[in-house]
């Protein structure tokens, strides 16, 4: 417990024990391996994908194999933001998935989350039976070492989901945490 004046911002607030942090951020970590749907797409590795892309001319053979090495190399060292566009089926999130199970391989956490998906999690937070504030969900996604937010733009454009997703991408740009969007 600290000691603190009556006028400082935190008095009165329940703060948890510094002893206990690394069990509260592995406790927040697993959860948020739980809500990422990187169990199903195990299958999506640098080694599953064809980087010649058969049947493309050779103009987007060209992009395609660019966009492998660039996700390869974003993987060796996550740092800045990598952002994968491209038509459906192009291999966006592929690759993405890819950088987070060689980063997760390393045994680096990483948050692999589908936009939606995301702000489903968030809003879940207010519901009555949620075991998790919408302030602990809020801050692990946005301090998660590595992001990856796969279909960014295909979320409902309300004013709310908007905020909130300008919140976590602003933090993280100050922050300059490593972030993959797909689009």
């Amino acid at each position: 417990m600290r000691d603190l004046p009556v006028s400082h911002p935190d008095f009165g607030r329940a703060v948890p024990c510094v002893c206990r942090a690394g069990e509260i951020a592995s406790r927040r970590q697993a959860e948020i391996v739980r809500s990422s749907n990187l169990n199903q797409l195990g299958h999506m590795t640098f080694d599953s994908f064809l980087p010649d892309g058969a049947g493309l001319p050779e103009d987007m053979r060209q992009n395609l194999r660019r966009a492998f090495q660039k996700a390869r190399d974003f993987a060796s060292h996550p740092e800045g933001w990598l952002l994968l566009t491209g038509a459906y089926g192009s291999g966006k999130t592929h690759l993405a998935a890819a950088i987070a199970h060689d980063v997760m391989s390393r045994g680096e956490p990483v948050l692999f989350v589908v936009v939606p998906d995301l702000l489903d999690h968030l809003r879940a937070t207010f519901g009555p039976s949620s075991e998790t504030s919408f302030d602990d969900r809020f801050e692990a996604v946005r301090q998660s070492p590595l992001l990856i937010l796969d279909d960014f733009g295909s979320q409902s454009a309300t004013p709310w989901a908007k905020e909130k997703l300008f919140q976590i991408l602003n933090f993280r740009y100050v922050a300059h945490l490593p972030t993959v969007l797909t689009t």
